[in-house]
């Protein structure tokens, strides 16, 4: 509450509580016989800098290589001093693509790159205070497609895998077409690698056909085609009583079961609809008089429908089989999937997108040890496993290592290693390391900012929050340096230009930390003038004030003197 009071029988004006009304002139007036006189006084209240808003930060939107301007909206700027941060250090006019005008009061960017994203903070201060306004700037990138589309094949009851690997600011979204139809209702499909990977698992009659990746943020879309065709093969011939399974490249047998063991009959074997063997090859070959039919390093090009055709006198008896080829599993993984680097707490999703025939069955390890769906979660707290997937939420460091994806089928086992980093933020110790620090002239200090975080942060120090180090060219340089890790500040002689603030910031790809230190130089007191004695007399009765006037003392502890029967007390005060 301001309170305005006359003392001294009116020849003094107190003006307490001072607030923005009290600004005016004000006139002092003397009046007697002999005439009158006038003062005036011009009073002027300098408040604390205001932005009008409250103290939120303000997220700007801008499209990459466009510009954008930040404006500093203070209300009044007389008497303000006014300064930009860019990413939480002093950002400087010309310096990093960035343009400071109009007096400070616009930050302007004319052409937006990717490491402009991040926090920019106008601070404005007077000698009543400081004010900030801070901005968020979004840097947004239309998405880019990397990969080209075309055309792909695939053989009936097998797997593929589409390519759309997708960058993009914010991260795009993915959606699938086909012959410009959502893929919902159609069977044996699933996205994966959140929608940059397209897999049919079965492949059938009704996947031919195009295909569409489109890509889109708020910023623009980008779009991909493939055409997909089905190789099948002709309709399995009724009467087939037999399977013949094997993996491929290696031998398939076919025999023909005839109960009489001197068959004098006649013998046919048959293959791909029943067409007959011209003559033995270095692939196929016949044995066993004609019983056996071999054919070597089998591919998925031989499978299909095989006949033994028996004949004698009464009749004709025909033996089908039907030869099934396994595929050994194909890890089909991204390239900058197989090494990963995120922040510890963010989320994380790892694909093991598999090919093979039959469908390979998903098994996933963290170093060695093989993690099921009822255990995963004491292994690592956040994860689960939803179906070929391993889904982390909030990933600690202690996730970091080595998953294998194994695919298994019958026809072999495949395994992917993928190597994952996890990092963590700067952490600045704080306990049992003071944050003011004292000591007299002349007298080294040591400011203690022991940090840890994944990778080893880069510290940095700011005075008065101005960056400086010891091999910038300053006038202290050769009396402050700092360690080699620069988690230490050295002050080798301390002076009064050493008295400030002192801010150790650390900082590495998942954040910073940052603390503040106040040094402070104690001096001995002393006394202003000579030692000299002063009388001074007072009636009795009557209170006395004798000045003690006293340099360079911080605080004045209570003490009480008795001269010939007259105690003096003196209190404590603090003097600056």
């Amino acid at each position: 509450m301001h309170q305005i009071a006359l003392l001294h029988n009116g020849y003094t004006l107190v003006l307490t509580g001072i607030i923005g009304e009290n600004a005016g002139v004000y006139r002092c007036s003397l009046k007697n016989k002999a005439g009158s006189a006038e003062k005036t006084f011009n009073v002027r209240v300098i408040q604390k800098p205001d932005f009008g808003d409250k103290d939120e930060v303000v997220v700007v939107k801008v499209n990459i290589s466009r510009p954008v301007t930040l404006e500093c909206p203070i209300k009044d700027t007389h008497n303000a001093e006014l300064s930009w941060s860019r990413h939480q250090l002093p950002a400087i006019n010309g310096v990093q693509n960035i343009q400071i005008i109009s007096g400070g009061r616009h930050l302007f960017i004319p052409s937006v790159q990717r490491n402009d994203q991040g926090f920019f903070t106008c601070t404005a201060t007077n000698p009543a205070g400081e004010a900030t306004k801070t901005y968020k700037l979004l840097v947004q990138v239309p998405p880019v497609i990397l990969n080209e589309g075309g055309e792909y094949s695939v053989i009936e009851n097998n797997s593929l895998v589409l390519p759309c690997e997708v960058e993009g600011s914010p991260i795009p979204t993915i959606a699938w077409k086909k012959d410009g139809r959502s893929i919902t209702d159609l069977k044996s499909v699933r996205t994966l690698s959140e929608g940059q990977q397209f897999k049919i698992s079965h492949a059938e009659k009704i996947h031919r056909g195009s295909y569409a990746c489109h890509a889109k943020n708020d910023v623009g879309s980008a779009e991909i085609h493939f055409y997909v065709d089905i190789i099948t093969r002709p309709a399995v011939l009724q009467g087939i009583k037999d399977t013949v399974e094997v993996v491929e490249g290696e031998t398939a047998h076919f025999l023909c079961p005839i109960a009489e063991k001197n068959f004098k009959g006649e013998i046919k074997l048959r293959l791909y609809d029943f067409k007959p063997i011209s003559s033995p090859s270095r692939k196929i070959n016949q044995g066993q008089g004609g019983k056996r039919l071999s054919v070597q390093n089998v591919t998925l090009n031989d499978e299909g429908a095989y006949s033994c055709r028996i004949k004698n006198d009464a009749g004709e008896t025909r033996v089908n089989y039907k030869l099934v080829v396994f595929v050994p599993p194909s890890i089909i993984v991204l390239e900058k999937d197989k090494d990963r680097t995120v922040i510890e707490n963010s989320s994380i999703t790892l694909s093991c997108p598999a090919t093979g025939k039959p469908e390979p069955n998903i098994v996933w390890q963290k170093d060695g040890e093989i993690l099921y769906p009822h255990n995963i979660s004491n292994v690592i707290m956040s994860a689960e496993v939803v179906g070929s997937e391993i889904k982390i939420t909030a990933i600690k460091e202690e996730d970091s290592g080595r998953f294998t994806c194994e695919a298994s089928n019958k026809a072999g086992i495949s395994e992917q290693d993928l190597t994952i980093n996890v990092l963590t933020p700067p952490q600045i110790q704080r306990d049992g390391i003071p944050a003011s620090i004292e000591e007299v002239a002349d007298r080294p200090i040591t400011i203690s900012c022991p940090v840890s975080g994944k990778p080893a942060p880069i510290v940095t120090w700011l005075k008065a929050w101005s960056l400086f180090s010891a091999g910038h060219p300053l006038d202290y340089q050769q009396t402050v340096k700092t360690s080699s890790n620069g988690q230490k500040l050295y002050i080798h002689n301390l002076n009064k230009n050493d008295i400030s603030r002192y801010t150790c910031v650390a900082r590495n790809a998942a954040g910073e930390d940052k603390r503040d230190f106040t040094v402070k130089l104690l001096e001995a007191p002393s006394f202003e003038g000579p030692n000299l004695v002063h009388r001074v007399q007072v009636n009795v009765g009557k209170p006395s004030i004798i000045s003690c006037p006293t340099l360079n003392m911080m605080i004045l502890d209570a003490e009480v003197f008795k001269i010939d029967n007259f105690t003096i007390v003196w209190e404590n005060i603090n003097i600056i």
